[in-house]
């Protein structure tokens, strides 16, 4: 029977490796894999082969002989391959030399034991193996230092050490007779073993878990820099999807302003061709007014008289406004001239009083004062007018209102021209104001969407702007801004 001495050694050390591998199984439980548990286990199973080694005259001769012996060639198999995953690119040899060497040792081992082999003998071969094989603890720890040394590092060379001295020392002397026959008694090499023991099971455990956490710790600090490239590629490809989407917007808009371009230069021909063939006809209209007039001047019919001066005072505004317009789409100017913009309010009244007398409009004046000059192309600046109030008469198409009625409002305010024509007819959607001004758009169902872009064109021509206030079913309003004190080019 074992000395109660060596018994209480083996176990601490049996409890050693129980505890430790069970600790770390505990403290790595949120990391779980299979390194983890290939470490733990194995040095879980080492530690009942521990037990099995100190108990013999306790346990049957198979289980100390050949169950135990296979119970720590597996523990500590399993503990190498699992630090060899820390070295993938040396594991698949490494695995192959470990099987083939511990499987020769353990036929080897129990070929001894069939052959009657002393228990001297045996304990020689034993502790030299696993003198020899651990020195691989050293050897891991090395290479991995060589990436990158740490404290985890520095341990599992430590515990190499350990393990390779302590079971050297003890295999030494029992090579050379200074240890006692009975290889548990508590001799000199026997302390040193299962201190060195001692030692290198808790370095190597340390190390163990040191090094996984720092390998948790770079996964984390991996993961937090991915997290924050994919942010940094995620912001990048929302700015290029701006940037992109700002292009895409900036392209149609300079495909809508080229489209423009090319109405507005069509529109410009097309009004070169009308101003052409009218002023024909127009001519011969005069002409024909003229003749009617000197015909009549002999029979002293002041009626027929009256109707052949109008004749001609309307050619001549349709002459000059043909005229007005072909030189503003092919020359880009203007014809200056100073007038009275009330008088000219009151002239485009009296143009439109028919159409608003056939639809009951009332229209009404609100003048700053009776003499409003204004410096500019009397012509296009009286089609301007025309074409707001025709705008506010159509307003009320389609509709039932009441009182229908047109208020004309001029003003100045710091030497800027303000001309309002308001109405309380339909009112214009949110949604088409924003586009009322463009060529082609229109809010009537026959509207050629022509007029309050001209009117645009013809106040932006005397630096001025135009802008429109309407809420649908409450009318609209109208207001023209031009500055009386500038000189537009000719």
């Amino acid at each position: 029977m074992l000395p109660i001495e060596a018994q209480t050694s083996a176990l601490m050390v049996c409890l050693i490796y129980l505890m430790l591998h069970s600790a770390i199984w505990f403290a790595l439980l949120d990391n779980m894999n299979t390194q983890v548990r290939l470490w733990t286990v194995s040095g879980l199973i080492s530690g009942v082969a521990v037990i099995f080694l100190s108990a013999q005259g306790f346990v049957s001769d198979f289980t100390f002989y050949y169950i135990a012996q296979l119970l720590m060639v597996i523990g500590n198999l399993g503990r190498m391959i699992s630090l060899r995953l820390y070295l993938p690119e040396t594991l698949k040899t490494s695995c192959f030399i470990y099987y083939i060497v511990n499987l020769i040792y353990y036929l080897v081992f129990c070929y001894l034991i069939y052959a009657k082999y002393s228990d001297v003998n045996l304990s020689i071969i034993f502790y030299s193996f696993y003198a020899f094989i651990c020195f691989d603890y050293f050897v891991i720890g090395y290479h991995l230092s060589k990436k990158k040394s740490t404290l985890g590092t520095r341990l599992l060379m430590i515990s190499g050490i350990s393990f390779t001295l302590s079971l050297g020392i003890k295999s030494l002397a029992l090579i050379f007779g200074s240890s006692s026959p009975n290889i548990y008694a508590l001799t000199p090499d026997h302390i040193v073993m299962i201190i060195g023991q001692f030692v290198a099971i808790t370095t190597s455990n340390i190390a163990f878990l040191r090094i996984a956490l720092e390998n948790i710790e770079i996964k984390h600090i991996q993961s937090a820099q991915n997290l924050a490239k994919t942010q940094e590629r995620a912001d990048a490809e929302k700015k290029y999807s701006s940037e992109l989407k700002k292009l895409l917007t900036e392209r149609e808009e300079l495909i809508r302003q080229l489209t423009l371009f090319n109405q507005t230069a069509g529109i410009g021909a097309l009004v070169a061709s009308l101003a052409h063939e009218l002023n024909q006809p127009l001519a011969a209209m005069r002409l024909n007014s003229e003749l009617l007039g000197t015909l009549q001047s002999a029979s002293n019919d002041r009626f027929i008289q009256d109707i052949s001066e109008n004749l001609i005072t309307d050619n001549k505004r349709a002459s000059n406004l043909i005229n007005s317009l072909r030189k503003l789409f092919t020359h880009g100017g203007i014809n200056s001239t100073q007038f009275n913009l009330n008088e000219l309010i009151n002239d485009v009244v009296y143009i439109c009083q028919p159409k608003l007398n056939q639809k009951s409009i009332k229209l009404s004046i609100d003048s700053n004062q009776s003499e409003l000059f204004l410096l500019g192309d009397k012509v296009q600046i009286q089609q301007v007018i025309i074409n707001l109030v025709n705008n506010a008469i159509d307003s009320f198409e389609g509709i039932n209102q009441i009182s229908p009625a047109i208020i004309i409002k001029t003003d100045l305010v710091n030497n800027t021209i303000q001309l309002d024509v308001t109405d309380n007819g339909c009112g214009i959607t949110e949604d088409m104001q924003n586009q009322l001004f463009n060529l082609f758009k229109s809010t009537k169902a026959t509207g050629m969407g022509v007029g309050l872009w001209l009117t645009k064109t013809i106040v932006e021509s005397h630096f001025g702007e135009i802008s429109v206030v309407s809420n649908l079913g409450n009318g609209t309003t109208f207001s023209v801004l031009i500055p009386d004190n500038l000189l537009p080019n000719t």
